[in-house]
């Protein structure tokens, strides 16, 4: 049985772990930047945000297609297929929020996710 941790814990203990990250090893991709938490990565399509990795959790929202989305850490639904937390930057005017968080599926994101973290360490 898979049991995931709340969405809320996970973007938490992501942005206390950015905070507190004062140097990273040359060889690491770092944890914040210019632009903020996360790594960034695009949609190649337009695909859902769920609350928690897995169909069967309500969709929350929508990363589009290029949009510019904060990779935080991945983690696998109960049928072991790969999520990226991601956090959808932009959001669309009138539509949805800037900032709105949750788990993409790892096949609707244009680049390869394998170096982010699991969700359960971060």
């Amino acid at each position: 049985m898979h049991i995931s941790r709340p969405l809320s814990v996970v973007i938490a203990a992501c942005a206390a772990v950015a905070l507190s990250a004062t140097a990273a090893p040359a060889t690491a991709a770092p944890a914040a930047g210019p632009l903020g938490i996360g790594w960034a990565v695009h949609p190649r399509i337009d695909t859902g945000l769920y609350s928690g990795p897995g169909l069967s959790t309500p969709r929350i929202g929508t990363a589009w297609t290029d949009d510019n989305v904060a990779g935080i850490c991945q983690d696998n639904d109960n049928r072991g297929n790969r999520m990226v937390l991601g956090i959808e930057r932009p959001g669309r005017n009138g539509v949805q929020w800037a900032n709105t968080a949750g788990y993409i599926w790892d096949g609707d994101i244009r680049e390869n996710t394998d170096s982010l973290p699991d969700c359960g360490t971060v």
